[in-house]
């Protein structure tokens, strides 16, 4: 469609006669002159294009819609190095979204490339504290729009150091070892192979509000040649915490050769641990470094192993 504007000057004392609109194929379309009400209008916004015929209708050319970007979240929006977090984000209007170009430093998300319009993707954060931008930038018809969400990455806070004589993991995602993520309802378990003066760290985040009324418990169970020894199980916001003045309540297990612990995300808390929605975790599992019964935990055997299941459930009505 070929669209030919005639430009003019109104003056509010004079008289402009009547304009035309000429279109291919379409007779002339006869357009009233004002010094109020233009013949022609572009709407800056949409695109949309208004011609105002001597009858008083509207022909009206519509544009596209333009692109929108109406959630971009992390989950958590602060995290410890090299935990992991979620980036989520939904948009309207858009046939595709990317990384921001030299956003999220430190990490994969500036290399994902095409990404949909609505989506989710999980990310490792660095190994040192630093506050991280990512941008996100959803085309459509309409043009493109982008937005960017910050999370900051702490380090450790000396607040919970891990016993004495033994060293932490590098935290494994739950998702890398249960089949989704926590609690990974209907259940899921893994093997645990232990290895003395070491600290296996499992990181998560508590479930989403919209899993709110949950609740469950991480346990071990016997097995055949699992090996003699008695170990500590604890949930904590820093890796390998096992100190009860700085752990919630409930949050450490008892010292035993199969041990558990329950956890909640619903109120009361009497008797299990009670996590934050959306906040990341660890679940720490160590046999210590001791091959012989005292006064914590240790293995005798040559090797310590154990089964640890995640139970989670809903609550009634949630």
């Amino acid at each position: 469609m070929r669209l030919v504007l005639l430009m003019f000057t109104v003056c509010a004392a004079t008289q402009v006669s009547a304009q035309t609109l000429a279109l291919d194929q379409v007779p002339p379309i006869s357009l009233t002159s004002s010094s109020i009400t233009s013949a022609i209008s572009i709407d800056p916004l949409s695109g949309n294009v208004i011609a105002r015929s001597s009858s008083g209708g509207l022909n009206q050319c519509t544009g596209a819609a333009l692109p929108t970007i109406t959630s971009f979240n992390s989950v958590p929006t602060s995290v410890n190095t090299g935990a992991t977090f979620s980036l989520t984000w939904t948009s309207q209007n858009t046939t595709g979204c990317a990384p921001t170009p030299d956003t999220g430093v430190g990490t994969i998300w500036a290399s994902l490339g095409s990404l949909p319009s609505n989506g989710q993707r999980q990310l490792t954060a660095p190994g040192s504290p630093t506050t991280l931008s990512f941008g996100l930038t959803c085309t459509g018809p309409g043009g493109s729009v982008s937005q960017t969400v910050q999370v900051v990455v702490g380090g450790s806070t000396g607040q919970c150091n891990p016993p004495a004589g033994l060293s932490v993991d590098p935290p494994t995602p739950w998702t890398a070892i249960y089949p989704n993520a926590f609690p990974s309802i209907p259940g899921g378990r893994f093997e645990w192979n232990s290895v003395l003066g070491r600290i296996y760290t499992i990181s998560f985040v508590a479930a989403p509000a919209s899993d709110g009324g949950m609740f469950g418990s991480i346990a071990s169970f016997n097995q055949p040649l699992d090996g003699d020894g008695e170990f500590l199980m604890s949930i904590s916001q820093q890796p390998g915490c096992f100190d009860t003045t700085v752990l919630g309540a409930n949050c450490r297990s008892p010292l035993a050769r199969y041990t558990s612990i329950g956890w909640t995300l619903v109120e009361p808390a009497n008797f299990s641990c009670k996590l934050v929605m959306g906040q990341q975790y660890f679940l720490n599992l160590t046999f210590g470094n001791a091959t012989a019964p005292g006064s914590g935990p240790y293995c005798a055997s040559a090797q310590c192993t154990r089964p640890i299941a995640s139970l989670g459930q809903r609550a009634p009505g949630s």
